[in-house]
């Protein structure tokens, strides 16, 4: 027997018809008659019959079902896993070049048979289907359907797969339906791993040998960027009537292209089991023709999917196992967040470009796919140091080059910074310069920065200012004024960096530190801001501190960062059950940069932090990885996964002749007036120099960037931050770069 638990099969007979998207005009009337059908059986149950314990609603009994007597479900052999469907099951899918309509054969029949009659381009697949649903526990997406249809796909059973927010949907031909639920049941009595293994082999093998002999190239679609969500229970209605209307604008002078109407991709799927999967372009404007409320809308409009399109024009239709045999590859390559969508194969063979099936995943693209484009928030930058205004102990070396730094750092995929400042002058200072930095973005619309951030508060080691500055309460009621200005002039995303540091006691004694991290914790109480924490060998004293403010729910925002963790394993864990052991909700991240992978122990430290609360930063100019680092080995001169930009390709620009002339001259003539003084950075093709040396660099029309500085970090090398993590917890780097990204837009925005 099928587990159906996990998996149910139903009843209805389906029929798949694929349309050129130029053609669509010819069966809109059709389309829309199916989705009002639709709304009016949500509609009448919803008046009769919904349920006050947000069960949803129960269509088994409307009047507006396709009633036994019509109904065509299976007959002869039903087994007693089938189950009996209201027979409404409709999918309704557009890309750029086709439209898609699934449904049962006798909606198919009632609704669009005139419409195919007109339309010659149009493909009615001669098999009809039958559905089974697979269910997902959240973890290994794609993997469980995956799984369980290569038994199929390899005894040359054809599949067509739809993905929704709810389940997968994988459609059987009814000519092979015995087949398949042998196959089936066999396979759920237990399948050993070599077998197993043995399917994905034959499936990789047969599947890419297709692809050479054909010249097929599965694209990935980075253009392209798609929602995975569903229609709340309550808004299903809705959301059809929604879907209606935009068809009904659908601009039929320009179908193929979409025009200014319509989204060139959508998808509709009302599932078997009566919920309503929707993908969404993730594009705003894209999104806006739809019109749709996005409170109606379940599942993050922030994580977005790229397609994978892999063009069969040259293929049969009914070709088995395709789907299955490329996802099995991306399995293996460690991409285990998969979902699909089969589409049919539209008009004639001399249309240019065709997409009958996609598979789409979560917008973490995997390391091997060159086209990545990496986003990066680096959560702690000291932009009001000395050394980015070129002062050196106390020593003027070069120019000050922040807008330099700057603009290195949104050329190497840096979207977002915060900025840190230790003191209430300081702090001052960042908002100052981030408020003229704006001020030359609207001067000068070519210049392109990283959105900046402040916090505001007064780091451990200096809260002596409170009683230099003659009133503490005073001084605390201007550094509340400063946030509060802050916040009004969105500037201000945090309050800190705030703590406590053991390390450094000469600074500031113990005794003082407590005291002022205590009033500030107070004062930050006032604000709906995260806090941005630091702890330096003070663990238990920081907990103690902090921890009757979760208890007592005293901190309005629910989100705490440990910046620049150095700690060991028991300290993480500490802080760690912080937050299990708190009641209200409160969320503890942990950010990492090169002064916790400077040695062995804080290495270690890596794999436990939670994915969804690890953040990174370089808090430069300070805590660079350096070659004395345990960490240094993991790092390497190819890391386009970090850095794909053709001109940031390290032997890409060591083979150009210039710098090729330039490095010959470095080496061989070190003593002579003529001598370059060129050294490329170890992992980047950007120059370094000494900082006294900066100002005389005379080379910067061959470089895309300005030189880093020897001994300075700077937020463009917060890739190699990324790469250590990736490779101490062997985890794709794509992962802990997005993870970290998303965990700082949900704490900072």
């Amino acid at each position: 027997m099928i587990d159906s638990t996990e998996t149910q099969l139903f009843k209805s007979k389906i029929s798949i018809l694929t349309i050129p998207r130029e053609n669509f005009w010819i069966f809109k009337s059709g389309t829309l008659e199916i989705l009002y059908r639709l709304v009016d059986a949500y509609e009448n149950r919803a008046n009769s019959q919904y349920s006050d314990n947000d069960q949803g609603y129960q269509l088994s009994n409307s009047a507006h079902m396709i009633n036994e007597e019509e109904s065509e479900s299976l007959d002869n052999g039903d087994i007693n896993s089938e189950i009996e469907d209201d027979g409404l099951f409709f999918h309704l899918a557009f890309t750029r070049e086709e439209v898609t309509i699934m449904c049962s054969t006798k909606l198919m029949k009632r609704y669009l048979s005139k419409a195919m009659k007109m339309d010659p381009e149009s493909t009615l697949i001669s098999d009809e289907f039958f559905i089974m649903q697979v269910f997902s526990d959240g973890s290994n997406i794609g993997k469980k359907i995956l799984e369980l249809t290569q038994p199929l796909s390899l005894n040359n059973i054809s599949l067509f797969f739809i993905s929704n927010y709810f389940s997968d949907l994988v459609l059987v031909p009814i000519k092979d339906k015995v087949k398949a639920l042998k196959i089936l049941e066999e396979t759920q009595n237990g399948l050993d791993e070599t077998r197993a293994n043995s399917y994905s082999n034959d499936l990789e093998l047969k599947t890419f040998e297709l692809f050479e002999n054909n010249n097929i190239k599965p694209k990935l679609g980075t253009d392209i960027q798609l929602l995975l969500t569903g229609a709340r229970s309550g808004d299903y209605a809705e959301v059809l009537k929604q879907t209606a209307e935009s068809v009904s604008r659908l601009n039929t002078e320009n179908l193929k292209s979409g025009g200014k109407s319509f989204p060139e991709y959508f998808a509709i799927t009302r599932t078997p089991t009566e919920e309503i999967g929707l993908l969404l372009p993730y594009d705003n404007t894209e999104l806006n023709k739809l019109k749709f409320s996005k409170n109606n809308i379940m599942g993050s409009l922030q994580d977005y999917y790229y397609p994978i399109f892999i063009d069969l024009k040259k293929l049969p239709l009914d070709l088995k196992g395709i789907v299955a045999g490329m996802a099995s590859k991306l399995l293996r390559m460690d991409i285990d967040e998969m979902s699909y969508l089969s589409l049919g194969k539209s008009g004639k063979a001399r249309r240019q470009h065709r997409s009958p099936s996609c598979l789409l995943r979560p917008q973490p693209i995997s390391s091997k796919f060159e086209s990545y484009v990496p986003k990066y928030y680096d959560v702690g930058v000291n932009i009001t140091d000395s050394m980015f205004s070129g002062s050196y102990h106390g020593r003027q070396h070069h120019r000050n080059d922040t807008l330099d730094v700057l603009k290195k750092a949104a050329r190497h995929h840096v979207v977002d910074i915060l900025l840190t400042g230790s003191s209430l002058d300081e702090s001052k200072r960042t908002i100052e310069i981030i408020n003229s930095l704006k001020q030359q973005v609207t001067n000068d619309k070519t210049l392109k920065l990283p959105n900046l951030y402040s916090t505001v508060g007064v780091h451990p080691c200096t809260v002596l200012e409170f009683e230099s500055a003659g009133s503490v309460e005073q001084h605390l009621q201007d550094l509340e004024n400063l946030v509060s200005e802050g916040i009004e002039a969105d500037v201000v995303r945090a309050f800190g960096e705030i703590g406590l540091d053991y390390d450094r006691l000469h600074y500031t004694p113990m005794e003082k530190q407590l005291v002022y991290f205590e009033k500030q914790l107070r004062l930050a109480a006032k604000f709906d801001l995260p806090l941005f924490l630091h702890m330096r060998s003070a663990c238990d004293d920081f907990i103690r501190t902090l921890k009757p403010f979760l208890d007592n729910n005293l901190l309005k925002n629910k989100n705490l960062l440990v910046h620049s963790f150095t700690g060991d394993k028991m300290q993480l864990e500490q802080l760690l059950q912080l937050e299990k052991s708190n009641p209200h909700g409160y969320k503890v991240f942990i950010s990492i940069n090169g002064a916790g992978l400077r040695d062995t122990s804080t290495l270690e430290v890596l794999p436990l932090i939670p994915l969804d609360r690890l953040m990174i930063e370089t808090d430069s100019p300070w805590c660079e990885i350096k070659k004395t680092h345990p960490s240094w080995k993991y790092l390497s001169t190819s890391p386009n996964s970090f850095y794909p930009c053709d001109y940031e390709n390290y032997e890409t620009v060591m083979q150009s002749p210039e710098v090729q002339g330039l490095m010959k001259n470095s080496a061989k003539n070190k003593k002579n007036s003529n001598n370059t003084n060129l050294t490329l950075f170890d992992f980047l093709p950007i120059p370094t120099v000494k900082s006294d040396k900066f100002d005389k660099f005379k080379y910067s029309h061959i470089f895309e960037d300005s030189p880093l500085i020897k001994s300075r970090n700077e937020p463009c090398l917060i890739g190699l931050v990324a790469l250590v993590i990736s490779k101490v917890r062997t985890e794709d780097p794509q992962k802990i770069i997005d993870s970290a990204y998303r965990n700082s837009k949900q704490v900072f925005g």
